[in-house]
């Protein structure tokens, strides 16, 4: 039986160590706000990370992560806000479900992955959070290994 946590890519070794890294060890650290479990999967000389703000326009864009400390640190602090809301279902499972790689993209020593949320959680007090936007993520390999160079966070997605 097919469950949330299940790999879609198990029987593809690369699309499915891409998946181990994008989604359940992005969403594990998360969830637990620890950084070490996904360290290991980002470049740190060169990475940067842009901000779309959940709008098309390129022009409203901006670089909210020059450094990848920059990305850590707002990382960590959003992940410590996250655990201390009182969520009403099982957020791992709804993230679970809600995260999806879109397309993955090969072109050489680089990967363009395109990462979307598509789902909701509640908090106890009955509001909702709505998880519904995409990222673009740029893999290198680096030394036989995919790694985190990059992304184009928060753009918009519907459906």
């Amino acid at each position: 039986m097919h469950t949330a946590y299940d790999n879609p890519y198990a029987s593809d070794p690369l699309r499915g160590a891409i998946w181990e890294m994008c989604v359940r060890r992005d969403l594990e650290a998360f969830l637990t706000a620890d950084w070490n479990i996904c360290a290991g999967d980002f470049v740190d000389e060169g990475f940067v990370g842009w901000n779309a703000h959940f709008v098309s326009d390129s022009m409203k864009w901006t670089v909210g992560f020059p450094t990848l400390t920059a990305y850590r640190e707002t990382w960590l602090s959003d992940a410590r806000a996250f655990a201390a809301k009182v969520w009403a279902a099982d957020t791992r499972e709804r993230l679970y479900r809600a995260l999806t790689l879109a397309r993955i993209d090969f072109a050489s020593d680089s990967i363009l992955v395109h990462k979307r949320f598509d789902g909701a959680l509640y908090l106890t007090d009955g509001s909702e959070q709505t998880l519904r936007w995409q990222s673009l993520f740029v893999l290198r390999r680096i030394g036989g290994r995919w790694k985190q160079a990059g992304f184009i966070g928060y753009l918009p997605f519907s459906k």
